[in-house]
């Protein structure tokens, strides 16, 4: 099953292998985006990645630390958008990161 699609959602939710190099297109040019991403995404060069395919956005890094989306990464999460003045928010990572940041939007 490894279909790519697109579901809007009521925005655009982009799946599938290979799908990160296309984000780009999907995004509009000096949008504000906030990146939800874990640890390991930092570790591992994602997080900057995604940083570099989206030059022409405005972007910010907020790493969440917990498990199972605690209160706190979801609070801190949504105090960094709202002083970031964020327009959106990508995430990358694992459940708790992607379930924070569904929670935060």
């Amino acid at each position: 099953m490894s279909s790519n699609y697109i579901l809007n959602y009521p925005r655009n939710i982009v799946f599938g292998t290979g799908t990160l190099n296309s984000l780009s297109s999907h995004v509009p040019a000096k949008f504000r985006l906030l990146i939800a991403c874990g640890q390991h995404s930092i570790k591992n060069g994602l997080a900057e990645k995604l940083r570099k395919l989206l030059s022409d956005s405005e972007t910010a890094v907020c790493v969440l630390n917990g498990h199972e989306a605690p209160f706190e990464d979801v609070d801190r999460l949504i105090d960094t958008a709202r002083k970031f003045a964020a327009q959106g928010i990508i995430a990358i990572g694992g459940g708790s990161v992607l379930d924070s940041a569904k929670t935060a939007a």
